[in-house]
């Protein structure tokens, strides 16, 4: 029995712009599509939408992580109906920056993930989980000065929109 291995050069990097996004990236020889399961075990249990068009050049961007935790994936390849799965690799997230409070749940909700702007010393827009950890934030440059009042996923999921005013409705 030969190994099949479809998915090659397969590197994983944290973000620069959010330390708690991991994006993976692999080469194939033909084009393929192809998606990242990932979780902070090796049970992984997340999976990357599939992308719409095969090709031979994959990114993946890996969303739902919490700082400082490692990030176990794996890159699944279709070839024809049989699917190829790389070995398992492991990359540690990174720290919020500075500015973004530190969050405490007092009692108990939901399970999923909520969206909140946040004002005070640094202005973000974040996404947190249910144990009120970061998943993903958005940092605004400080020499903006209109707040954050509310924020949505936009209707197609894949963006965040968010609007801002002046406290004295400027």
């Amino acid at each position: 029995d030969e190994e099949v291995e479809l998915a090659k050069q397969i590197e994983a990097a944290v973000s620069e712009a959010v330390s708690t996004v991991v994006i993976v990236t692999w080469v194939t020889d033909d084009p393929t599509i192809g998606y990242v399961e990932f979780g902070a075990t090796e049970e992984l249990g997340t999976v990357t939408p599939l992308p719409s068009e095969a090709s031979t050049e994959h990114r993946a961007v890996l969303l739902g992580m919490t700082p400082q935790t490692d990030c176990y994936y794996r890159v699944v390849t279709m070839d024809g109906e049989d699917l190829v799965a790389s070995d398992i690799g492991v990359i540690t997230t990174g720290t919020p920056p500075g500015g973004v409070p530190a969050l405490e749940v007092v009692g108990s909700g939901h399970d999923r993930y909520t969206i909140i702007p946040m004002l005070g010393q640094g202005k973000a827009i974040a996404i947190i989980n249910a144990q009120g950890e970061y998943v993903w934030y958005h940092v605004v440059d400080s020499a903006v000065e209109l707040d954050m009042y509310r924020a949505r996923l936009s209707n197609d999921g894949k963006s965040l929109l968010y609007n801002a005013g002046s406290v004295s409705g400027d």
